[in-house]
C-alpha cells in the first residue's frame, strides 16, 4: 500500500502537497476473497469506488462483513474472457478512469488480462506471478474450449465455444503465468512497464505515467521497509552514473523481490520441489511437467493448454503444449490432427492469442 500511495500521489498530486491518504480513485479487484492480505483492501477501506469480484460463493458473506461500504460493488462470478466484459459493463467499470486493477485468480490470469486490456487501461496493474518458473522463462496457462451444446437465442452460432472447467484448488505448480511472460508477451506490448516485484506480486504502470512518478522517492519508501538507506539500489530502481534512479531489469526485480530474499524458503516452502527448475531450460522444464502429468497420475489440467519459451537464446520462441483428455501433457504439434476431436489423447479446441 505504501508503494501505491506514492504512485497515486505522484500521478495525481505531484507538487500539490496533498496527502495520498485523502485521494480517492477507482479500482478493480479480481480474486477479491477475504483470505490473505490483499493489496487493494486498504484502498477500499479509504472509500475508493471498488469492483470486487470472486468466484467462490462462500466469499459473499465474508465480503459483505468485511466491507459494509456503499462504494464497494461485491460480486460473485467466475472470471473468464466471456464474463469479464459484462462484469465491467454492468457495474460501470468499462470506461476510462480506472486507477488500479489487481488479478489473482489462480488459473488463466494472463489469458483474462489479454481480454481486459482490450477494454480498459488501468494506470496501475498488480498481477500474481507464478514464481516457480525462472526469471528468463516465459510460461502461461490458457483454457481449452469445447463446442457449446446450448443455444440460448435463435441467432446464436451452433458452433459457439464454451470454456472447459478447471478446478484451481488442484492447480499444483501449473497456473497463471510467469514474470517473463507477463513482461514480454502481455504488459510491454500493451504499454506497461514493470515497476516492482514483491514476493509473487508484480506491479505494472502505464509507461506514459512514469514521468509523474518520483522513482527516488519510491526507492526511499522501499529502503525503509527492506534495505539499508545508504544503498540506493532496490527492487525496482538503481542509480545510474549521474545519480538518477532508473528501473532495474525484470530479471533483477525477480531476483531481489523473490528469489534472493532470505526468508523465501520458509514463506514459499511449497515451492521447494521446483527450486531445481532454475537451472533448467524451458524445454527441460516442460519435460519435468510431463513427468508430473503422466498417464493415470494427474488429470487435474486435462483439456487445457500452456505456452512455454525463454526470453533469449535457442528457445526464445513460445512452444505450445496441451493436456489431453486423459490429463497427459504433450506438445500441441504432436496431436494437431486430433485437436477438437473426442478421444483420450486428443487436445481441446484452443482460441488463444498465439494462434
Amino acid at each position: 500500500p505504501k508503494l501505491m500511495d506514492q504512485i497515486q500521489k505522484g500521478k495525481q498530486h505531484k507538487g500539490s502537497g496533498s496527502s495520498s491518504q485523502n485521494v480517492k480513485g477507482r479500482l478493480i479487484d479480481l480474486g477479491a476473497g477475504v483470505r490473505d492480505d490483499d493489496p487493494m483492501f486498504p484502498f477500499v477501506d479509504r472509500g475508493w469506488e471498488s469492483l470486487l469480484i470472486d468466484g467462490d460463493p462462500a466469499q459473499q458473506l465474508k465480503l459483505d462483513q468485511r466491507f459494509p461500504n456503499v462504494n464497494a460493488h461485491k460480486v460473485i462470478s467466475y472470471i473468464t474472457t466471456d464474463t469479464i466484459p459484462h462484469l465491467l459493463n454492468d457495474h460501470g467499470f468499462d470506461k476510462v478512469g480506472i486507477d488500479m486493477l489487481k488479478i489473482d485468480i489462480d488459473s488463466f490470469d494472463c489469458f483474462v488480462m489479454h481480454r481486459i486490456l482490450q477494454i480498459i487501461e488501468p494506470t496501475v496493474i498488480v498481477m500474481e506471478i507464478n514464481v516457480k518458473f525462472p526469471a528468463n522463462v516465459r510460461f502461461a496457462m490458457f483454457p481449452g474450449f469445447e463446442k457449446s451444446t446450448l443455444q440460448t437465442t435463435p441467432t446464436e452460432d451452433e458452433n459457439s465455444l464454451s470454456q472447459m472447467e478447471f478446478n484451481s484448488e488442484k492447480r499444483g505448480h501449473v497456473y497463471g503465468c510467469s514474470l517473463a511472460y507477463q513482461v514480454h508477451d502481455l504488459m510491454r506490448p500493451n504499454g506497461y512497464e514493470l515497476l516492482h516485484v514483491d514476493w509473487n506480486n508484480a506491479i505494472y504502470i502505464l509507461k506514459e505515467s512514469l514521468e509523474h512518478i518520483n522513482l527516488r522517492e519510491l526507492n526511499e519508501v522501499l529502503d525503509k521497509q527492506k534495505r539499508n538507506k545508504k544503498n540506493l539500489k532496490n527492487d525496482h530502481g538503481e542509480s545510474d552514473a549521474d545519480g538518477d534512479i532508473k528501473l532495474s531489469s525484470p530479471e533483477q526485480m525477480y531476483h531481489d523481490g523473490y528469489w534472493s530474499r532470505p526468508d523465501r524458503d520458509g514463506v514459499f516452502k511449497f515451492n521447494r520441489d521446483t527450486v531445481g527448475w532454475h537451472e533448467l531450460s524451458s524445454r527441460q522444464i516442460f519435460e519435468k511437467l510431463q513427468g508430473l502429468f503422466g498417464i493415470e497420475q494427474d488429470d487435474s489440467h486435462r483439456n487445457h493448454h500452456i505456452y512455454i519459451g525463454e526470453v533469449d537464446g535457442d528457445e526464445n520462441e513460445l512452444k505450445h503444449g496441451c493436456f489431453d483428455a486423459s490429463g497427459e501433457l504433450r506438445w500441441y504439434s504432436d496431436v494437431d490432427a486430433d485437436v477438437g476431436h473426442v478421444g483420450e489423447h486428443s487436445c481441446s479446441i484452443y482460441k488463444g492469442v498465439h494462434e
